[in-house]
């Protein structure tokens, strides 16, 4: 079962943060990204390739380190 394309979207910016640990990486790739909308390509045909740290946290987390 593939998730919503959606959720492959967030998993990938979700990686990105717990890879990479500076927001100003995760504002310029959220910068560089095409607008979401009907035309868009389906992401949810591909699984996206998360690292260790990624497939072991929580899907939705806390937004700082005081939760």
């Amino acid at each position: 079962m593939r998730a919503p394309c959606a959720v492959v979207r967030w998993l990938k910016i979700l990686d990105l943060a717990v890879t990479h640990l500076s927001t100003r990486t995760i504002a310029g790739a959220l910068k560089k990204t095409n607008p979401v909308d009907h035309r868009s390509s389906h992401v949810c045909h591909t699984d996206p390739v998360l690292g260790a740290a990624t497939r072991a946290g929580p899907l939705l987390p806390p937004i700082d380190q005081w939760g």
